[in-house]
């Protein structure tokens, strides 16, 4: 659903942030979350 699809960016955007703010964002876990995010997937 659109509420469902919403949360979980928003999640994802709380996350991203988590990390890069502690400079723990790398390439490999954002590989993960594109992998995740994918539409479908």
């Amino acid at each position: 659903t659109v509420l469902a699809t919403d949360a979980k960016a928003r999640l994802l955007a709380e996350i991203v942030n988590h990390e890069s703010t502690h400079g723990r964002c790398t390439k490999t876990f954002l590989k993960k979350i594109r992998k995740q995010a994918r539409p479908g997937g």
